[in-house]
């Protein structure tokens, strides 16, 4: 299911910084999930693949409304976030 777009030009910088927030939390749990002695699709994949998505999520109207505005301002969210990705 994707979620409405809420952004735009003026809020994107808050967009970007709440990216880079969960991009951390994330990595945190990806970490947690790799220390797993026995992994599973259930206790593994399944976790990982949900994490991946909520990314996923997040990033995907950012890079739309690059795609769609293109504008200054859009590219330079989009591209200071692409690496970290």
């Amino acid at each position: 299911m994707f979620r409405e777009f809420d952004i735009n030009e003026k809020n994107i910088d808050i967009k970007k910084e709440e990216l880079k927030k969960k991009l951390e939390d994330t990595k945190q749990k990806i970490q947690k999930l790799k220390k797993q002695k026995i992994k599973s699709y259930e206790n593994f994949s399944k976790p990982l693949q949900k994490l991946l998505y909520e990314i996923e999520l997040d990033f995907t109207p950012i890079s739309h409304l690059n795609y769609v505005c293109n504008s200054k301002k859009t590219e330079e969210v989009y591209n200071h976030l692409l690496p970290i990705l």
